[in-house]
């Protein structure tokens, strides 16, 4: 009221208001303005870095992970894909090994000896050696050279080739050296490569093994195959042996 009655009413009244409302406006933006507005920016500073760095952390993560689920997207086709087609063969061999053997005992059951029998016995047993399947190539091999050659000979290369396949998985699956040589003599057999594998294990001569095993077709080489390992350890303990005698230009 003292405000009033010394400002004299009027104009000088609204200007005198007019005066406090910008002394107060900018008292309040010079003082207590700053005083609100400076703490606040102060408190807001580090809160507004760590939102940046939490939505900088939150994005890398998300990237990393969609990265990491596209790599594992892409990779999960291509496992699922080998794992099908290793199934598949291994479908498609026991189909056809238990085919081979209804082939075989529809065979014997009818009582047929021909040309076709032959043939049938003859893809057989080169078929299920390549699988080094044993269970089927086995028997096969002994009715063909025991109970059908006598009756309906086999040529000469065929009995010899067949003769050969005898020799090396006596020798090389069933570890039988002296049934194999008697077979040989049996059969009065001849053939380098047959002859130096069963020398080789004669005489535990894995350089010589190893040398015809370079030198075979792949029949002879399946059946080698059963003594691959033997060869391997007994080389190994020849190397550990002589490593230490040996000299080093030798070595």
């Amino acid at each position: 009221m003292g405000f009033c009655a010394d400002s004299g009413g009027g104009s000088e009244l609204e200007r005198q208001f007019a005066s406090l409302s910008l002394q107060a406006g900018g008292g309040m933006g010079t003082g207590t303005g700053e005083e609100a507005v400076t703490p606040a920016s102060k408190q807001e500073t580090p809160t507004t870095a760590m939102t940046t760095a939490t939505t900088a952390a939150a994005t890398t993560t998300t990237m990393t992970m969609t990265t990491a689920a596209a790599s594992t997207a892409a990779a999960a086709p291509v496992a699922v894909l080998a794992n099908s087609n290793a199934q598949s063969t291994e479908k498609t061999l026991s189909t056809l090994i238990l085919a081979m053997r209804k082939l075989r005992e529809g065979i014997i059951a009818s009582n047929r000896l021909d040309d076709f029998s032959t043939r049938a016995y003859i893809f057989c047993i080169r078929a299920t050696i390549l699988m080094k399947h044993k269970e089927s190539y086995h028997p096969a091999l002994l009715h063909l050279l025991r109970i059908m050659d006598p009756r309906l000979p086999l040529p000469p290369t065929e009995k010899h080739e067949f003769v050969g396949y005898l020799l090396l998985d006596l020798a090389c699956r069933q570890n039988d050296l002296a049934q194999a040589f008697a077979a040989r003599n049996q059969h009065r057999y001849s053939d380098r490569r047959v002859d130096s594998v069963l020398r080789a294990l004669a005489h535990d001569n894995y350089v010589l093994f190893w040398k015809v095993r370079g030198e075979v077709d792949g029949y002879q080489g399946g059946l080698m195959a059963f003594a691959e390992e033997e060869m391997r350890v007994l080389a190994l303990k020849c190397l550990s042996r002589s490593y230490l005698c040996a000299e080093r230009a030798f070595v």
